[in-house]
């Protein structure tokens, strides 16, 4: 992710922040005061200040925690020994503004500090980019467990300090021997340096590997035997999945896919068949020529490859085990229904399937209207990237230095989406395939208990204009389906609305959730398999 120059915003820290007293920040759910709590939030991150929670005087938020971090009551904190920093003005005694004018000619709190408005995430002192919601997938992992830094570089030391400032049970470093010996390493920060070795010793502990030997560190893991996501993940970027550590690659037409496993040996991940012939494919079963064809697509929910547990079409899969099926996952991480229609003409026509299930909506309803929907965010960097650098002056002359993106689309995400359904039924049916659209369940559309609501107020996408437009999309399918029946599109929004325990964040699910997703498509198509 590129550290983007707009939205930039100079000012100088309240010194109050700097003092003892202890430290929240201003909660509201008003989408008013959402972009300026994560931006105070990340500036108390980036200096590296400790934050004793939120506030608030919502009773229905107080209790509630973001950010692995308390929102607490207002009305009872001490403007003597508390301090509640926020962007607006909040009428108690013990809110400060954030930011503040400096008489001109104190030196002493002369220096202007600099962050960049991006709902998204933050770049820590170490360069690296830290997503908003990975702290949610932090806090599933590592809460309530001792928790360990394989390495001892600047980088691994601050990335610890981090684990810390969130509140997590940090018990010390992990090193090589030979590392250990050579620099005489004992403590650092007042934590102590062990042998990577000792670790087989901690029951309930787990490593981040942080540092520059990212891969001798996994190789290492491996020898001695510990799993990936069980005992040991990796700092840069933090995930609960795969993505980061399985082969990806740029695509020509869609911006992103992947071509294998696993970019670092030792890491053992689950036996998942990704053929180099069908990349951006996990292969569920033993293709035969005779064998009963289903194609799935869709984005991070329907990737088979993203996390230690079992996607759906896996478990549908499984369903199928008494016929001759294969199932070839085609879903893909960040994918919508405009990189699926681009997937199904290039890769799904040549294979020449039965059958094609595609499972997705999030994606589309949060990329905002798009008025180029076909233009995917990677290929467009590298384009934005390469315009004008091109060193054949022949090239240049034919090219310019301009990229085009097509003609401008008017419609809503939803009517985008529509579309793309209507045109890959309608391709399907051309090729005498059978095609079943699903429209996926979000957490920000159902009625939520405590756990879920922590998940989407800890979210990048917590506005309430989301939840409205989520909302909206399904009411807008339910209202296009009575017009035009579409009755190869089944509204599984709702699946969930009475299960708890099931989401991870806002939008993915664990296994038990992929089985209710399972269990309702297969109910679907069945018996349209021979």
């Amino acid at each position: 992710m590129t550290n983007r120059m707009e939205n930039v915003e100079e000012y100088v820290l309240n010194p109050q922040i700097f003092t003892k007293k202890k430290k929240y920040i201003w909660f509201d759910r008003n989408e008013i005061f959402r972009k300026d709590i994560l931006n105070i939030f990340k500036l108390f991150l980036f200096y590296e200040i400790y934050l004793d929670g939120f506030a608030s005087d919502h009773s229905r938020d107080i209790g509630l925690k973001i950010f692995h971090k308390e929102i607490v009551d207002i009305t009872v904190l001490d403007e003597n020994e508390a301090i509640v920093v926020a962007d607006t003005d909040v009428n108690y005694a013990v809110c400060r503004p954030v930011k503040v004018r400096i008489l001109e000619g104190n030196a002493e709190f002369d220096t202007k500090y600099t962050y960049y408005d991006n709902a998204e995430g933050f770049y820590l002192k170490t360069g690296t980019y830290l997503r908003v919601y990975r702290i949610t997938e932090m806090e599933r992992l590592l809460c309530d467990k001792p928790v360990f830094v394989y390495g001892t570089s600047d980088e691994a030391a601050r990335f610890a300090k981090y684990v810390r400032l969130l509140d997590f049970h940090f018990k010390g470093f992990y090193e090589d021997y030979e590392t250990i010996r050579a620099e005489k390493l004992e403590e650092i920060d007042g934590y102590p340096v062990n042998c990577i070795e000792d670790f087989l010793y901690e029951e309930n502990g787990i490593v981040i590997i942080s540092g520059c030997h990212t891969g001798q560190a996994v190789r290492k893991m491996g020898e001695l035997g510990f799993q990936y996501l069980d005992k040991f993940v990796l700092s840069e970027p933090f995930a609960l999945h795969y993505l980061f550590v399985r082969q990806n690659a740029l695509d020509i037409n869609l911006g992103n896919s992947f071509v294998g496993i696993s970019k670092y040996a030792g890491l053992r991940l689950p036996e998942r068949n990704i053929c180099q012939e069908y990349p951006g494919f996990c292969v569920c079963g033993e293709y035969k020529r005779d064998s009963y064809k289903i194609v799935t697509l869709g984005g991070s929910t329907t990737d088979g490859h993203l996390f230690g547990f079992k996607s759906w079409p896996e478990i549908m899969f499984e369903r199928l085990a008494d016929r001759n099926v294969t199932v070839w996952n085609g879903g893909v991480a960040g994918y919508t229904s405009s990189h699926e229609v681009i997937k199904f003409i290039r890769d799904v026509l040549p294979m020449k399937p039965d059958m094609v299930i595609i499972f997705d909506g999030y994606n589309d309803t949060c990329q905002g209207n798009p008025v180029h929907p076909y233009s995917f965010l990677y290929a467009r960097e590298i384009f934005e990237f390469g315009a004008g650098r091109m060193e054949d002056e022949y090239v240049k002359q034919q090219i310019g230095g301009q990229f085009c993106e097509g003609i401008s689309f008017a419609g809503s995400r939803f009517d985008n989406w529509i579309d793309n359904m209507e045109l890959l039924h309608g391709l399907a049916e051309l090729r005498n395939m059978k095609c079943y659209s699903f429209l996926q369940p979000m957490l920000m559309s159902k009625s939520r208990d405590m756990r879920e609501e922590e998940i989407y107020m800890s979210s990048r996408q917590f506005y309430e204009e989301e939840l409205y437009l989520q909302e909206r999309f399904r009411d807008k399918l339910q209202s296009r389906k009575r017009e035009n029946a579409y009755e190869f599109i089944y509204d599984l929004s709702s699946v969930f609305d009475d299960v708890h325990d099931v989401y991870m964040d806002i939008c993915h699910v664990c296994e038990k959730g992929n089985k209710i997703i399972a269990d309702a498509i297969y109910d679907v198509i069945k018996n349209e398999i021979r």
